[in-house]
C-alpha cells in the first residue's frame, strides 16, 4: 500500500509526540 509523503509526515510528528526525543534516549 503507497502512503503518501504527508501521511508519513503527520505519523512522524504522532511519533515524536508520542515518544519525546528524551524517552528515546
Amino acid at each position: 500500500m503507497y502512503i503518501p509523503v504527508q501521511s508519513r509526515i503527520n505519523s512522524y510528528l504522532f511519533f515524536s509526540l508520542t515518544y519525546p526525543k528524551n524517552h528515546l534516549e
